[in-house]
């Protein structure tokens, strides 16, 4: 069964899937009260301030992480997370729901390596050291607070100091590179038997082998 409110694209699904299966050392029911706590609070008129103060602050702190406020523009506020007086991520929270591309704008050039967004219904985490790259995960939280598994994930996301998120990461490229030169075997290989084929079921005209290839590579 898929993780119930885990989306994007940051992190592999099957790593996740993973980390929320592995129930060693598990101590979510603190995350979940906060998040339980937070939705009687929180609803469509609550504003950044009510956001970062009902939901942002507790779970910060129930992770072991420190937040401060850096700037607040009223519809928007600026928090770093630190641990241990290092900075890990810049937050930014908007009012409920508000758009999480747009919070992201937000974020100075020179910030940390992780973005995090909240605007009362979803928290996303970037990495923002890759200035082309848009990938992120989304945990939204009503779903995630019903499923164990989604639950795990998040704790374990956002535990101080990111060391799963920066394992999820690596792992997670490192896979996807091994797909990527898995599909180049496959393609060559496909190539080659196409181009055998139509070598074969051209006997009784000459075989120009470039033709060949381009009609393989037209249908791969």
């Amino acid at each position: 069964m898929a993780l119930k409110g885990i989306s994007g694209s940051l992190a592999s699904l099957d790593l996740l899937e993973a980390v929320g299966a592995c129930q060693a050392g598990d101590n979510t029911g603190r995350l979940r009260a906060v998040l339980a706590g937070a939705r009687r609070e929180l609803g469509p008129t609550s504003s950044a301030r009510q956001i970062v103060d009902v939901l942002v602050l507790p779970f910060a702190r129930e992770l072991g992480l420190e937040p401060a406020l850096v700037r607040d523009d009223g519809d928007v506020l600026s928090l770093s997370i630190s641990t241990g007086g290092r900075v890990l991520a810049t937050l930014s929270a908007g009012g409920w729901n508000a758009d999480l591309r747009r919070l992201r704008q937000v974020v100075a050039r020179a910030a940390p390596r992780w973005w995090i967004g909240a605007n009362g219904a979803t928290l996303r985490v970037m990495d923002v050291s890759r200035a082309y790259a848009q990938r992120a995960i989304d945990f939204d939280l009503d779903r995630v607070e019903e499923d164990d598994r989604a639950l795990r994930v998040l704790q374990r996301v956002f535990t101080s100091p990111f060391a799963t998120l920066e394992a999820l990461i690596r792992n997670t490229e490192l896979q996807r590179s091994a797909v990527g030169r898995s599909l180049q075997t496959g393609v060559e290989d496909a190539l080659t038997r196409l181009v055998s084929g139509f070598a074969r079921g051209a006997r009784r005209r000459p075989v120009v082998l470039d033709a060949a290839l381009a009609d393989a590579l037209t249908i791969v």
